[in-house]
């Protein structure tokens, strides 16, 4: 298996999180705020204009983590949906206004956060085995008070006469009442299933239909294409960005 190496968009996230990089932090920056460069002359039908505040903002959330435009963003690109021509053939029933809402929640989420959640975008799960596990247990000994009996205590004084009751230890846990318990990890490396070894997420239709709060017919109906338009819309402003970004590395920053 080849691990594939961080593009030019990742290289900024983590730039831009963590610091450092700045010529590349640079050019993000002159990219996002250069409205001539030809990157964004490149127009499709449903098009986040990259040219906008939403693209910016959109691109400095997924690359940035900058969660504190979260809110604003997803509000900029409901009222986006919301103007786009597509939209006024959307049939609604009347009282569902959170709908839409609840579309671009979902679909921003899954934009955002598009590695698989099971193999961690490895493709391939069981890569953990022969590795040690530790985890403490309750001691079945003693069951997990630390003691196993009282016995009483003589005076030193008076022999014959008993005292106070004192506590024998537990020898197995040592009084503690846990045990720490190793053992290897045993599993076997497979395709990850859920993302069908692209490493990648994938919604399936009842995750969505759930976030809707509508029934898996109607979404199977109504919304499975939307959610493929809205994808298509913000991996094309992804898609532009990384061009605008890879040019601005190549031929340098005007700083005139």
């Amino acid at each position: 298996m080849s691990i594939l190496k961080p593009d030019v968009l990742e290289r900024a996230g983590i730039a831009l999180s963590v610091g450092g990089d700045a010529d590349l932090i640079g050019a993000l920056a002159y990219a996002q705020t250069n409205p001539n460069a030809e990157e964004h002359e490149e127009r499709v039908v449903a098009e986040i204009d990259a040219r906008t505040e939403l693209a910016s903002q959109l691109m400095r959330l997924k690359l940035g983590g900058d969660v504190g435009v979260a809110s604003r963003v997803t509000l900029m690109l409901e009222r986006w949906v919301r103007h786009q021509r597509a939209f006024r053939q959307w049939k609604m029933r009347p009282g569902r206004a959170d709908l839409v809402s609840r579309f671009v929640r979902q679909g921003l989420d899954e934009w955002l956060f598009e590695t698989c959640t099971e193999c961690q975008g490895l493709q391939l799960v069981g890569l953990d085995r022969g590795e040690i596990v530790t985890r403490r247990i309750r001691c079945v000994r003693c069951a997990g008070r630390g003691w196993l009996n009282e016995v009483p205590r003589y005076t030193p004084k008076s022999p014959s006469m008993l005292g106070a009751k004192v506590r024998s230890d537990c020898r197995m846990c040592g009084g503690g009442g846990w045990r720490t318990f190793s053992r290897v990890r045993q599993r076997k490396t497979e395709q990850c299933s859920r993302c069908k070894g692209t490493g990648l997420r994938i919604a399936s239709d009842t995750e969505r239909a759930r976030a809707l709060g509508v029934e898996l017919r109607v979404y199977q109906h109504y919304w499975a294409k939307r959610f493929s338009w809205l994808a298509d819309a913000l991996d094309h402003l992804d898609h532009v960005e990384r061009r605008c970004l890879q040019s601005q590395l190549r031929s340098g920053i005007s700083r005139a």
